[in-house]
């Protein structure tokens, strides 16, 4: 019976932080901060929020507001959890009220 060989793990000098690490017995690998992901978020947001504005979506600007404005304050009392909520309910805000019109129309 053969068995096949793993290959060689990263060199151990962490050169390669963002390499798989193979050498345990589950594998782990490097996440992105979650800073980097709410502020990649937060752009993300204002993208969707531009098209919105420029479309002229029906969406409750009010509710949508809050969720970011709670979102920031997340990110400056460095509660990234909660930061990540809340952006994400601001974008689904902005998301549930995509026009319909658009998935009709190629039919």
């Amino acid at each position: 019976m053969a068995y096949k060989q793993r290959p060689e793990p990263p060199p151990a000098d962490g050169s390669d932080a963002s390499r798989t690490n193979y050498w345990r017995p589950y594998r782990s690998a490097v996440a992105r901060s979650a800073h980097d992901l709410v502020n990649d978020l937060m752009g993300m947001e204002q993208s969707v929020r531009r098209a919105a504005t420029e479309e002229r979506w029906a969406v409750d600007w009010e509710q949508h507001q809050q969720a970011i404005e709670q979102a920031h304050q997340s990110v400056e009392q460095k509660r990234y959890a909660k930061a990540l909520r809340e952006i994400g309910r601001a974008i689904d805000h902005l998301m549930s009220e995509l026009p319909h019109s658009a998935s009709r129309s190629g039919k």
